[in-house]
């Protein structure tokens, strides 16, 4: 029986579910992209929620002590100043990514999205790179004093420094060194599962 010209052109459904189809004819995403949605996802994440939970509470610390003995460490009175100044700067850090929270979580389809994420993580950078000068030169008022600093004998003018004050800065130290391990540890460990994950998919 001849065809006809109708019948030869005749729609034959597809095989392939919806599901498939979109991801047949997805098109790629480009590096700008991924990048753009990385950067949405880690502002609107819960680990950046921590962040910032922890961060409040240690610049909380330091201005409380900081300020309360300010004027009792004669031995080094940058000590009390670096407290104060890293609790300070902590605190902006906070209130700038409270904005990148909101912008990550509630504007993820903003038409200018990508810029707000471009100046959150050049403000990222700036504030990474000042905690680490500030944190180091901290390290140096903090433990170039260790050896001969006096803690009880308030007489000793040249060499006295609060008990609770020096305690403090030591320990704000301490703790961070303790809490950026953690974080590297973190990382390290999921790398290696993904990548673990990722040789069993692909065996």
């Amino acid at each position: 029986m001849p065809v006809t010209k109708s019948e030869s052109f005749k729609y034959v459904p597809s095989m392939i579910s919806p599901e498939e189809q979109s991801s047949v004819f997805e098109p790629p995403k480009s590096t700008r992209q991924e990048l753009l949605e990385k950067g949405i996802e880690f502002f609107a994440s819960k680990k950046f929620i921590i962040q910032l939970i922890l961060t409040s509470v240690f610049a909380v610390i330091e201005l409380i002590f900081g300020g309360v003995y300010n004027n009792q460490c004669p031995i080094s009175q940058h000590i009390p100043e670096f407290l104060i100044v890293h609790g300070t700067i902590k605190l902006i850090w906070v209130a700038c990514g409270v904005i990148a929270f909101i912008e990550a979580k509630f504007l993820p389809n903003f038409d200018y999205i990508g810029i707000l994420m471009i100046m959150n993580l050049i403000i990222q950078i700036g504030f990474a790179l000042f905690f680490l000068i500030w944190f180091i030169t901290g390290n140096v008022w903090v433990w170039s004093v260790n050896g001969t600093v006096q803690t009880s004998d308030s007489t000793a003018t040249s060499t006295y420094c609060q008990d609770t004050l020096y305690k403090a800065a030591e320990g704000i130290i301490v703790s961070t060194y303790i809490v950026f391990a953690i974080i590297v540890i973190i990382i390290i460990r999921r790398r290696v599962c993904n990548k673990r994950l990722s040789n069993q998919q692909n065996s």
